[in-house]
């Protein structure tokens, strides 16, 4: 019982410090000039934390500060800053 109360008190603190990851398909972004502005256009972003982009499979993987949230609106417009469209957002 004693480890069972532990569990559900400490796994609420884990769950809290989880980063979010939110994987961005980007339209037209084919070279590494398309990679690179996108990634500069998202590290402008205070709660981002990184950014990871991949030219074959057309994404950007945002990696969002602990505690912190980006909007789907956020994320659209920085893809736009940088002369791109969103096909989805996950």
């Amino acid at each position: 019982m004693r480890k069972l109360f532990l569990a559900l008190i400490i796994f609420p603190i884990v769950a809290l410090g989880a980063e979010t990851k939110r994987t961005v398909h980007v339209e037209g972004m084919t070279c590494p000039s398309c990679a690179a502005s996108i990634e500069k256009q998202f590290k402008k972003i205070p709660q981002v934390e990184g950014v990871n982009i991949n030219i074959r499979k057309g994404t950007a993987v945002v990696t969002v500060k602990d505690g912190q949230s980006l909007s789907d609106d956020h994320i659209r417009e920085a893809v736009k800053e940088a002369g791109y469209a969103v096909k989805t957002i996950d």
